[in-house]
């Protein structure tokens, strides 16, 4: 099928049609908070200093294992700025930043450990219920690491692995080294209230499920959210403000609900020094991580109730010449009450050869820029279907819909 005009209307009715309107996210987000017990210690009570240029990396760390070995309980950051290296984490521990503390990162990557990829201000393996909350601010520094990526990433904020029931609250996390927060294999996961300035990537997931993430507000200089191979994830009413993507990311049952994306980024992209905003959501899924085969890295994802401005692509996905979009493919997205403007190329597709993949947009605003291309306004390729419904775009140079090699078209007004 090629070039259809836009008041052209196909309807095509077979199993592959009825699973259009199926292909909704079955869960939502994480079903289980942290418990922590109710006692205290303040981390000036095992010895750090407010404002002192000396490291109270011990202090902290002695005040998180004396709670651990007690059973638990919150460790309080009072007012003052606290410089640290690396702290691991403990189950059942809590750290609150009271408003005016700021946890600041030392600027050496040594304090970190040997400069490994993994190393963080916070790392915790293997644990469950961990809060971080507060009004507090953790400071990165944007610490370099001269053997890390492109020779100069340091450490992240936080590393997690194979954590459960995490609460990430209130706190302002500003100019990481690498990327703030770092999640493998985790699950009951929520992030509520957290800023994210400046530094790399906001949010990585790999491999994770079961993610809350609301209220929240993303200005990174890289992704705002990034990673593959997760399971139910949910974002509401959250901004996200980048000079790379919004998402670059693969996901099994997710929800986007309620936010705004905006470009350019107030904050640069640290290797090209570009500030426009490449794409609002761009599939992941890299074969060099060991992916592959034809089950869907992406499906049943639902991004509603947004606005986007702004953003070079609204969607991008390319599973021959993609690159990180290669590995495996994605299946079912669905965008509704989606507002979309300046745009350049708000949809280019190319699925895999069995047609898994499957559009729905209703109600949808699109407006492209004055110095937007000519061409088709949604191009698509190898899929199994699309569902317009109410779909406008202003700004358009070409047709609204290109569609080839694929199996069900049904556009309406």
């Amino acid at each position: 099928m090629g070039g259809l005009g836009w008041h052209v209307v196909f309807l095509v009715w077979s199993l592959t049609a009825a699973a259009q309107e199926t292909a909704m996210p079955t869960r939502s987000g994480a079903s289980h908070l942290p418990t922590i017990a109710a006692r205290e210690t303040s981390i000036v009570d095992h010895g750090a200093i407010a404002d002192s240029p000396t490291l109270a990396t011990t202090a902290i760390q002695m005040a998180i294992d004396t709670l651990a070995e007690q059973g638990g309980g919150t460790v309080r950051l009072p007012r003052g700025t606290f410089r640290t290296g690396a702290l691991q984490l403990r189950s059942g521990v809590g750290l609150h930043l009271d408003e005016g503390c700021v946890l600041q990162g030392s600027d050496n990557y040594l304090d970190y450990g040997r400069g490994d990829w993994l190393e963080a201000i916070f790392t915790g393996l293997d644990l469950h219920d961990v809060v971080i909350d507060g009004a507090g601010i953790i400071d990165g520094g944007d610490c370099r690491n001269p053997r890390g990526e492109e020779g100069f990433r340091g450490p992240h904020g936080l590393m997690m692995k194979r954590c459960e029931r995490v609460l990430v609250r209130g706190v302002t996390w500003r100019r990481i080294g690498n990327w703030a927060l770092n999640f493998y294999n985790s699950a009951d996961v929520t992030l509520d209230h957290a800023v994210f300035r400046a530094g790399h990537d906001g949010l990585d997931a790999m491999e994770c499920r079961d993610f809350t993430v609301r209220d929240c507000d993303f200005r990174t200089g890289d992704d705002c959210v990034a990673g593959p191979g997760n399971s139910n994830f949910v974002f509401e009413r959250c901004l996200f403000n980048t000079s790379c993507n919004a998402f670059r990311f693969s996901c099994v049952d997710m929800v986007v609900r309620g936010c705004r994306l905006w470009g350019p980024g107030e904050f640069e992209h640290k290797i090209s020094g570009r500030h426009n905003m490449l794409a609002a959501f761009v599939h992941f899924s890299p074969t060099d991580r060991g992916y592959q085969g034809l089950v869907p890295h992406s499906d049943r994802w639902l991004i509603e109730h947004c606005d986007i401005a702004n953003v070079d692509r609204l969607y991008e996905y390319d599973y021959v010449k993609g690159g990180w979009m290669t590995g495996r493919p994605v299946a079912g997205l669905t965008l509704r009450d989606v507002r979309a403007t300046g745009l350049l190329v708000p949809i280019a597709v190319l699925g895999d050869a069995e047609h898994q993949f499957g559009l729905t947009l209703e109600r949808v605003e699109l407006a492209l820029r004055d110095t937007a291309p000519a061409g088709p306004v949604i191009s698509l390729r190898e899929f199994g279907w699309v569902r317009l419904n109410q779909v406008t775009c202003t700004g358009a140079k070409g047709e609204l819909l290109h569609a080839e090699r694929g199996d069900i078209v049904t556009v309406s007004s």
